[in-house]
């Protein structure tokens, strides 16, 4: 993406999407959470504990057993700096001057570390979005921000260390090199969102960050796990609701289904 109207990092189209396509609560059925996570609410909080959780449960048992996931805390709002735009890389800024705008809102951001014990663990930082934005607008926007970050706790460890995964069929597959070639076939369709877009370049194909695809494959699996899991559709190019975007990537879908429901073997 090369100009600010059509850059994936900015939501001032998706947030007229949710306006339109969201009418009713966000998540409507009683979810057990699997398992808690410490969450760190402060002022800046929009969801409910109960709520963050309940989004959670929403993943697969074996997903969230998997995830490294070690907390969830709220912090002031922040946005995609102009030099994401000049560079293809996403950069940020709370100076909403720098900003691309005031709607290039960044409503979550996952980081990693390594623990005491040299496993690889993430926070999940989720952003305050600003009063001006619809209630419920807000509540989709952080929904789906929580769900997208999620997912990358579970694919983290997959692409980025050595995992060995059992899928449902029974088959045993080395993770990293499952993901990279169900990404290779993700990479013939459409990006499956309007934010996954922002890493694909003018002729469809991923950008490519220090190398590799790496990046770029995380962030459209993300955003294509998000979809799967949540019951509204993401604001994508085709307009496509939440069932026709699935449908136009089954294979990509059913490959994540997988992926998800598979046990780690140590």
């Amino acid at each position: 993406m090369t100009n600010e109207t059509n850059s994936g990092y900015d939501m001032n189209d998706t947030l007229s999407w949710y306006s339109q396509v969201v009418r009713e609560p966000i998540l409507r059925r009683e979810i057990k959470p699997i398992k808690d996570f410490p969450i760190l609410q402060t002022a800046y909080a929009q969801l409910h504990d109960f709520d963050v959780l309940r989004t959670l449960g929403l993943f697969p048992r074996n997903a969230v057993e998997r995830s490294i996931l070690d907390k969830i805390s709220w912090q002031k709002p922040l946005w995609f700096s102009k030099a994401s735009i000049e560079t293809g890389v996403p950069t940020q800024t709370r100076d909403l001057k720098e900003a691309i705008s005031n709607t290039a809102i960044i409503p979550g951001h996952t980081g990693y570390y390594l623990d005491k014990d040299g496993k690889l663990r993430a926070s999940i930082d989720l952003y305050q979005l600003e009063s001006w934005i619809a209630p419920l607008v807000r509540r989709a926007v952080n929904t789906e921000a929580l769900a997208h970050e999620f997912a990358h706790t579970i694919l983290a460890p997959a692409l980025y260390r050595e995992q060995k995964l059992r899928l449902p069929n029974g088959g045993v597959v080395d993770a990293h090199d499952f993901l990279m070639d169900l990404g290779a076939e993700a990479e013939q369709l459409t990006p499956v969102s309007h934010y996954a877009g922002a890493y694909r370049a003018g002729d469809g194909k991923y950008l490519v960050h220090e190398g590799d695809k790496t990046i770029s494959i995380s962030e459209e699996f993300a955003e294509t796990i998000a979809q799967m899991v949540l019951p509204f559709a993401l604001h994508n190019r085709k307009c496509l609701s939440r069932e026709q975007n699935l449908a136009s990537r089954s294979e990509i879908v059913a490959g994540l289904e997988s992926f998800l429901n598979a046990q780690e073997i140590s």
